[in-house]
């Protein structure tokens, strides 16, 4: 059974029925999460980012939105993510996309660019054409991961992201059990693998015009740091932060790290 929190809301976007929780007051930021993660997942994030009005929501396929009974692609979601942002009467927004919420990002600058202010990239790559361990990929995107915590998936969990999750199970359960109150279904799990299949931005990142902030781990097993210079060089207005010790997880497991530096450039002129 789904949890909702008293600020949640469903909203009809493209079709789908999506959940989102807007909190805070101050100019919007939309959080777009990685792959079958939820809302609850930015917890240690967002109470540090009081400054902004958050804009969180569950993609299809993950948390308690719609799974859709087609096959979606990146630049479908990104439609389904600018339909949500007029349901909400939301003009423009600054955009933190995280991991595979990376991806959906640049598709959304893409597309809809006249709705992006700035725009930060974490923990991503540009898709086709990025550098990874091809071992490390196909166990992070085995659907097995989306199933329910054992001791066998916790063990594969820590070597994956490495970083501060790693080193430590109690911030490592802490994350399944935030994952656990809303989980992906395998359906949804598989529906967001395969948009993401064949995907790049490399073509035209150097058309996206938002000011654009990276943000690396230094050892990130998922995303190798050498991923975030593609953007730097690509995208015309673009810097780079990296997060020395950082694994795939520095958003939440050190979000004390980076929120200076996403405020530093949400708050530049």
């Amino acid at each position: 059974m789904h949890r909702l929190d008293a600020a949640d809301r469903f909203v009809s976007a493209a079709g789908l029925r999506v959940r989102v929780r807007v909190t805070g007051a101050g100019p919007p930021l939309l959080m777009i999460s990685g792959l079958g993660a939820n809302i609850e997942l930015w917890e240690p994030l967002t109470p540090l980012l009081a400054s902004r009005q958050l804009i969180c929501f569950d993609a299809p396929g993950s948390g308690s939105s719609a799974v859709p009974d087609r096959r979606y692609r990146m630049r479908d979601l990104a439609d389904v993510v600018a339909a949500m942002l007029d349901r909400l009467e939301l003009p423009w927004v600054d955009v933190l996309g995280y991991s595979l919420g990376g991806a959906l990002a640049q598709e959304l600058a893409h597309r809809h660019p006249l709705r992006l202010r700035k725009l930060i990239l974490a923990a991503t790559i540009p898709g086709i054409g990025a550098i990874q361990n091809q071992r490390t990929v196909i166990e992070f995107f085995d659907r097995r991961m989306a199933v329910a915590g054992s001791e066998r998936r916790m063990r594969r969990l820590a070597r994956l992201v490495g970083g501060r999750a790693a080193a430590d199970p109690a911030i490592l359960a802490a994350y399944e059990e935030r994952r656990l109150r809303n989980p992906p279904s395998v359906r949804g799990y598989r529906l967001q693998l395969r948009a993401i299949l064949g995907w790049s931005s490399l073509g035209w990142l150097h058309t996206l015009t938002a000011p654009t902030l990276v943000l690396a781990g230094g050892r990130d097993p998922i995303v190798p740091l050498v991923n975030s210079r593609y953007f730097t060089r690509l995208i015309p207005d673009c810097r780079r932060y990296v997060v020395a010790d950082g694994g795939h997880l520095f958003m939440v497991d050190q979000p004390e790290d980076v929120v200076p530096v996403i405020e530093a450039f949400l708050s530049e002129r």
